[in-house]
């Protein structure tokens, strides 16, 4: 761990550089997953990723991650059996998915 009067500008200069949009490209694409932000083209990314990417830009089809800071594990677990019970059931109806989801959601207010 770095600390002292010269850890700010270097942690500072390591999120600049590992946020750059190249950078963001090169990493994701080795990792197999997208980039954290959101205005890096994804045309040099797989089919896969390029979804993703596109469905997290779409404000109407922006899915909400489970992995959220400052949500109660107790929330974010249910939320995550949740998801987990709808794409595992052969016969859930996406309307009880969706009675499901806000019930788990609501533990959350």
């Amino acid at each position: 761990a770095m600390d002292g009067e010269h850890a700010t500008p270097a942690q500072t200069l390591m999120a600049q550089v590992m946020l750059e949009p190249d950078v963001q490209i090169a990493f994701n694409k080795k990792k197999g997953s997208i980039p954290a932000r959101l205005d890096v083209p994804a045309d040099s990314f797989d089919v896969c990723a390029q979804t993703a990417i596109k469905t997290l830009q779409d404000k109407k089809t922006h899915l909400v991650s489970t992995g959220l800071f400052g949500v109660p594990s107790a929330v974010s677990g249910a939320i995550d059996d949740t998801i987990s019970n709808f794409w595992n059931s052969a016969d859930m109806s996406p309307e009880e998915g969706q009675a499901q989801f806000q019930q788990a959601i609501s533990y959350a207010k």
